[in-house]
């Protein structure tokens, strides 16, 4: 079990693949000002490097093949409005956001995805603005019972 705590970045990006792993308190100022794009899966062209897909679905993290991710008491906003979501899960099991403040793009479909993910939940979520973000669950997704 990986654990990440009390961490804040700006403009940054995170990328490893891992399971069973807990982000606590993590707060992330990105930059947006993104158009929406596809919610699909990016396309890699096979070299295994995460900078060869591009940018990314979510402007905060893209979550693919992963299995046990919770996100607690934390936030992902961005500073120039952007049209993806916050967080995009697509494929795997055991994602819950719990406590997690995000940026609301105006344009963006939803604000918390989950495709295919094999039981979910969220709990005490908010937006920026106060208001309650936009989840959408998909493709297989199942919800969970308790975060």
């Amino acid at each position: 079990m990986h654990h990440y705590r009390n961490t804040t970045a700006t403009g940054t990006s995170l990328q490893r693949s891992r399971t069973h792993v807990t982000f606590s308190n993590v707060h992330l100022a990105m930059p947006g000002g993104h158009a929406p794009m596809s919610t699909g899966v990016p396309t890699d062209n096979g070299d295994y490097n995460p900078n060869s897909i591009g940018t990314r679905p979510a402007f905060g993290f893209y979550l693919h093949n992963v299995t046990g991710i919770h996100f607690m008491n934390s936030s992902f906003e961005f500073s120039k409005n952007d049209g993806r979501p916050a967080i995009l899960a697509n494929t795997g099991g055991n994602v819950s956001v719990s406590g997690m403040t995000v940026s609301s793009g105006s344009n963006s479909p939803f604000d918390i995805g989950f495709q295919g993910i094999a039981g979910y939940c969220t709990a005490g979520d908010k937006t920026t603005s106060g208001g309650t973000p936009r989840v959408s669950a998909t493709a297989g997704s199942t919800s969970a019972t308790g975060c």
